[in-house]
């Protein structure tokens, strides 16, 4: 044999032994593959409940987005279903326990609904501290988001994967109402305990019901008023009653989107950052969603001969005055609550 022959032997024998120790080395992980594989691709299906009662109703729309954009990227193996309202047999009171059950995956739960557990976030309903815009809404949100997801972790089981928010809460009545700082004999349905409190150093009487409820009781003359967002109004066919609606501008609610930690870290690391990254899709649509719908809901409530009114200068300033101590009071009221209020007056430059 010839020295060059010797020599391509060598290097053929070497090649052989590369690859036979590639193959080796390569085994475990294919079949470390290979079992990853059914795992990711196994049927998850979740619930998720929603406060609103209508499929039409942009949280609800917004909602659904997110769950078919996790369904189309995991190519139909991780569904979630929207449910409505009381759909499932218990009222939305009852989801924080639900989910924390883990008899559902995921809910909608507004810092209002919160508050009960939470009453720090009872920051996001003190009345006139924000103007009603999404600007400054988002700007409160953010400031206080890290000890938001730190409680709900810590203290309830729950992941947050995303926030959407409700329009700014007007008020639509049956009669004119000329001045915002004396509302005596005025009836008004509520739904936040602060804005209840808002109303009643206000002169009015403030009237507790579910949204259901509000079109009989201010067709029965129970209620002169009804204190909701402008969607809202449509949805519950207050135009009908109510010809006057008043641009109070009072705090659009913030919604938390939770899931079950346990339910959550069960999933496959690729579900969990599709679900994350769904979350954070919604959220940056709802920015949208919030002055889209409000618009169209003012020139639908107009289409029907309805008046929006907006509030005079001076009656804001003077109602932001009678505001101000409902903020002291809840800033003084826990450390927890000050160290929000006090991220939230910084984030607003107040």
């Amino acid at each position: 044999m010839s020295k060059e022959e010797l020599q391509m032997k060598k290097v053929f024998l070497v090649f052989i032994g590369v690859l036979i120790l590639v193959t080796l080395t390569a085994t475990p992980l294919l079949a470390g593959c290979a079992a990853e594989g059914p795992a990711e691709a196994a049927m998850v299906e979740w619930l998720w409940c929603s406060t609103e009662t209508t499929a039409s109703h942009h949280l609800v729309i917004d909602n659904q987005k997110a769950a078919d954009d996790v369904s189309r990227r995991t190519g139909g193996n991780f569904n979630i279903r929207i449910t409505l309202g009381s759909e499932l047999g218990f009222d939305r009171d009852e989801f924080l326990s639900q989910i924390q059950k883990g008899e559902i995956e995921m809910a909608h739960l507004s810092a209002g609904m919160l508050t009960g557990v939470m009453p720090e976030l009872g920051l996001f309903v003190l009345p006139f501290l924000q103007d009603g815009t999404r600007e400054q809404l988002y700007k409160m949100e953010a400031a206080v988001r890290p000890m938001v997801r730190q409680t709900l972790e810590e203290r309830f089981g729950l992941t947050y994967i995303g926030s959407t928010s409700t329009t700014p809460q007007e008020v639509i009545s049956s009669e004119k109402i000329d001045d915002w700082t004396n509302l005596s004999g005025v009836s008004i349905r509520v739904w936040r305990d602060l804005d209840a409190r808002l109303f009643e150093s206000l002169g009015a009487v403030p009237v507790y019901m579910p949204g259901g409820e509000c079109y009989p009781a201010m067709q029965r003359g129970v209620i002169t008023g009804v204190n909701t967002g402008l969607p809202a109004m449509l949805d519950r066919s207050l135009q009908e009653l109510g010809k006057y609606v008043y641009r109070v501008g009072l705090p659009p609610g913030i919604n938390y989107h939770l899931v079950n930690i346990e339910a959550f870290n069960a999933l496959p690391d690729r579900y969990k950052r599709i679900l994350y990254e769904a979350g954070a899709d919604m959220t940056d649509r709802a920015r949208e969603t919030f002055l889209h719908v409000d618009g169209a809901a003012a020139a639908e409530l107009e289409s029907y001969g309805v008046q929006i009114i907006e509030l005079p200068p001076e009656q804001r300033v003077a109602i932001r005055d009678i505001a101000k101590p409902i903020w002291e009071d809840y800033a003084n009221a826990s450390p927890t609550n000050r160290a929000y209020y006090d991220a939230a007056i910084a984030a607003l430059g107040l």
